[in-house]
């Protein structure tokens, strides 16, 4: 009996070893000014992140988002509007949406001996990830729409030994992929500014 408790609280803990996709990518705040590309201000409008927990995802990925856009040094002056903001028709807004998708499986025909008889012991588990992010944003001056887009990025991990409590290199994809959309996003906007430029 006591053999089938150990092998039932095993089994609760590995399925609760689930991969945290809040993986932002790190802060990035440069000590060298430079001349931006485009000498107006923009401010950052509706920023949203399309997941079930949508609040602590927004406040993770909005400053991070707001120092790469300061890093990549398209505008002279990032800003958060507030009551006092005076947004003038040579000012631009921009608006943000993330969605993350992650989803994984098992390959139960390798997998199974580490669910029973050999509950956790069984070293080959194999995980099947799949990691898909979406930015959409939305580019206006003054009240004109200059851009608008969708970036996708996506990205498959397998992980052979111990899946179910590898969860390392899966957070490390994410992280690599949530980085690739932001720098893609980033530079689409700013190939769509010098579009409207000629």
């Amino acid at each position: 009996m006591r053999n089938y408790l150990f092998r039932f609280i095993i089994l609760v803990f590995v399925l609760n070893c689930q991969v945290d996709i809040k993986q932002i990518p790190p802060s990035k705040q440069d000590s060298v000014s430079s001349i931006a590309k485009y000498p107006n201000q923009v401010y950052i409008g509706k920023f949203d992140i399309i997941t079930y927990d949508r609040l602590s995802f927004v406040n993770g990925w909005k400053p991070v988002f707001i120092e790469y856009l300061k890093s990549a040094r398209i505008f002279s002056k990032v800003s958060i509007p507030d009551n006092n903001s005076k947004i003038t028709a040579d000012d631009y807004a921009l608006d943000i949406t993330i969605t993350p998708k992650y989803s994984d499986s098992y390959n139960y025909w390798w997998t199974w001996p580490a669910i029973y008889p050999l509950t956790a012991y069984w070293p080959v588990q194999i995980r099947e990830t799949s990691y898909k992010v979406q930015c959409e944003y939305t580019l206006y001056k003054g009240t004109k729409l200059i851009a608008t887009n969708t970036i996708l990025e996506e990205a498959d991990l397998t992980v052979e030994i111990y899946g179910f409590f590898r969860t390392g290199n899966v957070e490390k994809m994410i992280e690599s992929t949530n980085l690739q959309v932001m720098d893609r996003t980033l530079r689409d906007i700013e190939g769509k500014l010098v579009s409207s430029q000629n």
